[in-house]
């Protein structure tokens, strides 16, 4: 953090394939991940610290420079395709329409959240925004995240999002067959 300070204040960020490695090399990390503008570093008691950084966009590791004290990387954009304007007008389309089912079905996301990611309309922000901000396992978000064409992207997250709200429609639907053993 504090070279990229001293630097152009981005960074790479990607994921560990598996998180209980402490002491991870270039094979423990995926491939695909996101350039990052550091935005602010709160040093927190003992070694901690809080970065807030805002996305710029995804990238793909290429080689890895050094490993130690840091990682240092390069890295390519992944570039968007250039879908067809109907083409991505559908995809918005599609991908709004399952967040609102998605969203009646959670009630951990906020209705200033919610609005707030419905006035987008940008399909390949859109799916960003929502992969990045509802409550996922990162491999599913990792997923997303390395499906390189916005339709695979967007297709990827509807696809989850359906099957999170399967997942909830039963657990209320267990909930209400408890509540009424319950009752008897």
């Amino acid at each position: 953090l504090e070279a990229a300070m001293a630097g152009e204040q981005t960074i790479f960020l990607t994921a560990q394939k598996d998180i209980e490695v402490d002491l991870p090399k270039e094979s423990d990390l995926y491939r695909v991940g996101t350039v990052a503008k550091i935005k602010q570093i709160v040093k927190l008691p003992g070694d901690s610290v809080r970065v807030l950084v805002e996305g710029m966009y995804r990238a793909k590791l290429c080689e890895v420079l050094l490993e130690e004290p840091y990682f240092a990387c390069v890295c390519s954009k992944i570039e968007e395709d250039d879908d067809s304007y109907a083409v991505r007008d559908a995809l918005l389309r599609k991908l709004k329409e399952v967040f609102e089912r998605y969203f009646s079905y959670n009630s951990r996301i906020n209705s200033e959240s919610m609005v707030s990611i419905m006035t987008i309309d940008d399909a390949a922000k859109l799916t960003d925004v929502i992969a990045s901000n509802i409550n996922l396992k990162y491999t599913d978000k990792q997923r997303v995240l390395e499906a390189i064409s916005l339709t695979e992207r967007v297709t990827e997250l509807i696809a989850i999002l359906e099957n999170e709200i399967e997942i909830v429609r039963l657990e209320q639907n267990i909930s209400e067959k408890v509540k009424t053993q319950i009752d008897k």
